[in-house]
């Protein structure tokens, strides 16, 4: 089965299903998503000129930045010293403290604290570093995807959505960078702040927090970036391709040409005593009729695909246009598919604001519930299986062609 990309193909059904879907009860909520889904773009931008910005190897920026770029890691490093340093000079101070004939618990405790503090931020500065130098390559990538429009190597959208992380990674690795701070908070945490080149304002880098998400999620950009494996047209799709193809109320109907001649198509041509003639096939079934059987008969098989780990093709999906312009298709997937609904609804609530989100709530008098991020997660998952559904039947007309296409072949040879 050959690796490709194919277009869009109409359905007035299927569109149509597809609006009734995620038609919303009031206004309201239609302007509620339109505004997250705004705001999601925006910081999908902000990060696609990130990288942009930090992978440009054009003669133009190499000389604009020259000198900056001969420093940067020096200024870093001697900024990275000089934290080292402040920070073992204040628990020195605490320890002498702590063991000084007469002292108290409590400087005792301080410097207990400052000691565990201090070994914990060294040790995720570790790991965000590695994690950085680790995933170079994904950052390149990711760049490179964005310029040429493709999906392989772009950033899944939720991802993306974490516009600090990617602009200080990409500014860090390609030395495009002023002004590195580093800085602890009253519990003496780690944040490091810098301002990327063609900006005014600093980008902080809350190093304890990322530290923490990494060891609880495992989630990198090398976790983020779709990847061969993870392409419509790839293990993923294909793989899916081939377990629709053994249902059979989606295999190819034959019809008698002789009685409805416009369902008779040429799939090639072939040289018949020097003049080249059109073969001639019955036709299948059409693309729409088999992502609506899809869809009416195998809605379980759907289901168990679109699930919390969708993210990927959710954003190919909607990227290749299988799915309408709807106000949430623009939502990343996590948005409203994460694993903790819990967790989800306050994600939700910082982007909508806590008052804004009962606006989504048909009983707002009880707040915004699980119930009601479960019945958008239902609307987008719909969605979701609609598209999928038209990708496959297009995956599975393409396949007949071409396998008629190699038995005339056959025939013609013998």
């Amino acid at each position: 089965m050959s690796q490709r990309q194919v277009n869009l193909r109409s359905s007035n059904q299927l569109a149509s299903t597809a609006a009734n879907i995620v038609q919303t009860s009031a206004s309201t909520s239609k302007s509620i998503l339109n505004s997250v889904a705004k705001r999601q773009e925006l910081n999908r931008r902000q990060t696609e000129q990130a990288l942009l910005l930090g992978n440009k190897t054009s003669e133009e920026l190499i000389q604009a930045y020259s000198d900056k770029i001969k420093s940067a890691d020096v200024e870093f490093n001697t900024k990275l010293n000089g934290y080292v340093r402040q920070e073992a000079e204040r628990i020195g101070t605490l320890k002498a403290n702590a063991e000084k004939p007469g002292a108290t618990k409590e400087e005792r405790d301080a410097y207990l604290e400052a000691k565990q503090t201090g070994t914990d931020n060294l040790t995720n500065l570790a790991i965000i570093s590695a994690n950085l130098e680790k995933n170079r390559a994904y950052y390149n990538g990711a760049a490179g995807a964005i310029a040429e429009g493709s999906s392989l190597g772009k950033i899944e959208r939720g991802f993306a959505q974490n516009t600090n992380r990617i602009k200080f990674n990409s500014s860090l690795l390609t030395n495009t960078y002023s002004d590195v701070n580093f800085t602890t908070n009253e519990g003496g945490q780690l944040t490091i702040s810098l301002v990327p080149d063609g900006e005014t304002d600093p980008v902080n880098f809350d190093v304890t927090a990322e530290a923490n998400a990494f060891k609880q999620t495992g989630e990198t950009i090398a976790t983020a970036a779709i990847s061969e494996d993870d392409l419509l047209t790839g293990k993923t799709g294909l793989g899916w391709v081939t377990e629709v193809s053994k249902f059979k109320d989606l295999l190819p109907t034959k019809t008698d040409v002789t009685k409805d001649k416009k369902k008779e198509v040429s799939i090639g041509t072939i040289e018949i005593d020097g003049e080249t003639a059109d073969i001639m096939q019955q036709t299948r079934l059409k693309v729409e009729d088999v992502s609506k059987n899809l869809l009416e008969n195998h809605g379980a098989w759907l289901d168990s695909k679109v699930g919390a780990d969708f993210a990927k093709q959710w954003d190919q999906l909607y990227e290749l246009k299988y799915i309408g312009d709807f106000e949430i298709a623009k939502l990343s997937w996590g948005t409203l598919n994460n694993a903790n609904v819990k967790a989800g609804i306050e994600n939700l609530k910082k982007e909508y604001g806590s008052e804004d989100l009962t606006a989504l709530d048909k009983d707002p008098t009880d707040g915004f519930t699980e119930a009601d991020y479960k019945a958008l997660q239902k609307q987008q998952r719909e969605l979701a299986k609609i598209g999928l559904s038209k990708f496959l039947a297009e995956q599975l007309e393409i396949d007949y062609v071409q396998n008629q296409r190699a038995e005339i072949l056959t025939l013609d040879k013998d």
